[in-house]
């Protein structure tokens, strides 16, 4: 049915947004000794009629975790690294995970003085069938 209202609708086309202006923006992170920055381009507040895109909003943000961590890393001097696994059948819940390696955190207080001190741990699936693992970093240990 060539011409019909149900493929007019369809064959419209949306104009490109013009581009209002460009402009640089800089970040800055003196603690962590580091910048970033890119040009960008500021378009019209046009809704863009994209449609969400999962894999794209998951890989941006675990990029900006990974920055996030590293400058907190580098502002705190974290050049301690290890590796916490479960021994025998392993750990299978993630709450159970972050109880144990807070407790595991706090009782390397007493031996560092009693005070806080910076760290910062992420969990991970271990390969294969062992459940929880924990990476992290600290300043001390």
């Amino acid at each position: 049915m060539a011409g019909s209202e149900h493929e007019e609708e369809h064959s419209v086309q949306r104009p490109r947004l013009a581009l209002l202006r460009r402009e640089w923006q800089l970040s800055l992170y003196p603690q962590a000794a580091e910048a970033g920055g890119c040009l960008v381009g500021i378009r019209s507040a046009e809704p863009t009629g994209r449609d969400a895109d999962p894999e794209r909003s998951a890989a941006e943000a675990s990029r900006r975790a990974r920055a996030k961590i590293r400058r907190y890393g580098v502002a705190n001097r974290l050049n301690r690294h290890a590796t916490l696994t479960y021994a025998g059948e392993g750990c299978f819940d993630p709450v159970q995970l972050r109880q144990d390696v807070a407790a595991f955190f706090k009782s390397l207080r007493p031996g560092l003085g009693g005070q806080a001190f910076p760290y910062v741990w992420v969990p991970e699936w271990h390969p294969g069938d062992t459940g929880c693992t924990c990476t992290s970093s600290s300043g001390a240990m």
